[in-house]
């Protein structure tokens, strides 16, 4: 199965699995190298099946710090299926001895006699394993009426999918050069610029050592145009330019210089793509930014973010340096929730994150002392603000 293009198919497949038409698998496993569109096939087929009858429960592992906790989830899965039945949520949903997965069995079971449920798993292979596998928590075979999709960077179908009932596997494909060109000319136009044919054919050009061209990637592909559509006025006018070339020229020298440096890996581009932040921002700002969003749960608000930045000295706030921060990595970040809380998009950008800033450790402690400091803040003046009064 195609990645990005030709996701439209596959995502009507996934829809009508989750909503039961008849002849469908129990299971959907979805495969595919990061960065190949997994979540945001995931992302689609959540967003179509809201709003219908479906009772669904999602989680995407790896998305925040606590999010492969399974004792978690579990609990707000509990809680959702009780409201769905008629029935109050259990008090002693945080006593330790309390059976979870048992407990959630029963309230699925329940559910699904009167509801379709789709379970939707994001990551399955960020799960740790427990007893041995990653799916001990699920009743076998799934209770009728009840569907799972997970997706997996892991090649293969997990074993245990196999025992919750029927399996339908897919492993989502690299783009193919055409596909590549059309990705990247669709991109341009959404952002109201039109991409030089060199520079397609540049970016088309490159290799990973394995041979394959990162350019099939769409998460790569995606990044590298967002970091080239966003050089700034210092890089356009490098010393030693005459005036004799024109500036589209001069633009177009740039861009295909760039696309020559870029690293044909996703790590390695994620690398360059945070230098290039921190040359028009600076290192602190960007570092105290991106940190603080990779060690929140559920992210961040413009006044959360202020509040926490300015704790930091070194790291004076300036809130339009922020928005362009937010808007140069706009490909890696969402804002949306209550009071428009900033998320970091991608797992693989959030470790490159970890890798450049956090590899340090008693800068993390430091950081989620600070979010604890915070979140008591709130319970103080106001549960309901976004940062403290």
């Amino acid at each position: 199965a195609r990645g990005a293009i030709g996701h439209g198919a596959i995502l009507a497949d996934c829809v009508e699995t989750l909503a039961g038409l008849p002849g469908r698998p129990d299971v959907v496993s979805v495969q595919g190298e990061p960065g190949s569109g997994k979540s945001t096939l995931f992302a689609r087929t959540l967003r179509a099946v809201t709003g219908t009858d479906v009772v669904t429960l999602p989680v995407s592992i790896g998305i925040s710090p606590d999010s492969a906790q399974v004792d978690g989830f579990l609990r707000t899965w509990i809680r959702d299926l009780s409201v769905h039945a008629g029935r109050p949520v259990p008090d002693n949903l945080e006593a330790p001895a309390l059976n979870l997965p048992l407990l959630f069995g029963e309230r699925l079971g329940e559910v699904a006699r009167t509801r379709r449920v789709a379970l939707l798993v994001d990551g399955l292979d960020l799960l740790p394993a427990a007893r041995g596998e990653r799916l001990f928590w699920l009743p076998r075979p799934l209770p009728e009426n009840v569907c799972l999709m997970v997706t997996s960077s892991t090649a293969g179908v997990d074993p245990a999918l196999e025992t919750l009932g029927t399996v339908w596997s897919l492993t989502l494909e690299g783009l193919s050069p055409e596909e590549g060109a059309q990705c990247m000319r669709a991109h341009a136009e959404r952002l109201n610029k039109e991409l030089n044919p060199r520079i397609v054919e540049a970016l088309s050009r490159k290799r990973l050592a394995s041979g394959d061209h990162p350019a099939g990637n769409p998460l790569w592909l995606r990044t590298a145009l967002e970091l080239l559509m966003t050089l700034g006025e210092e890089e356009f006018l490098s010393p030693g330019q005459g005036e004799a070339v024109s500036p589209e020229q001069r633009l177009l020298d740039l861009l295909m210089e760039t696309v020559e440096e870029l690293p044909p890996s996703l790590e390695g581009l994620f690398s360059t793509l945070l230098a290039h932040a921190e040359r028009a921002y600076g290192r602190d700002p960007v570092r105290f930014v991106l940190a603080y969003l990779v060690c929140s749960v559920d992210g961040l608000g413009m006044r959360e973010l202020r509040y926490l930045i300015e704790r930091h000295s070194i790291a004076e706030w300036v809130a339009a340096d922020v928005e362009g921060i937010r808007y140069l990595l706009a490909g890696q970040l969402a804002q949306r929730g209550e009071g428009e809380r900033l998320r970091l998009l991608h797992r693989e950008f959030q470790e490159a994150v970890r890798t450049r800033y956090l590899a340090d450790g008693s800068l993390e402690q430091a950081l989620h002392k600070a979010l604890a400091d915070l979140m008591g803040l709130q319970s103080i003046h106001d549960p309901g603000a976004n940062g403290p009064v």
